[in-house]
């Protein structure tokens, strides 16, 4: 059988439905994301001036998700 959302949803009750399940798996995508900016791409926390230096990676929403689910923006800073 093949599966798909919705059935899957159904099969494992749920109560999220095939939209919730899609904002959950896609949540947890952006903060493996933040996880791997922080730790991998900014692991150093070091500055331009070779000074240590704390890196804030943030996720920001910046429309209404009813204009699109795809509305995450990762920004990371040296603070």
């Amino acid at each position: 059988d093949d599966y798909n959302i919705s059935k899957l949803c159904k099969v494992m009750d749920l109560k999220c439905g095939p939209q919730g399940l899609g904002r959950a798996c896609q949540r947890l995508i952006d903060y493996g994301r933040c996880e791997y900016m922080r730790t991998q791409l900014f692991s150093s926390n070091v500055d331009q001036n070779h000074q240590s230096a704390e890196v804030k990676v943030k996720l920001c929403h910046y429309v209404d998700r009813n204009v699109t689910p795809q509305n995450a923006l990762l920004f990371a800073s040296y603070t």
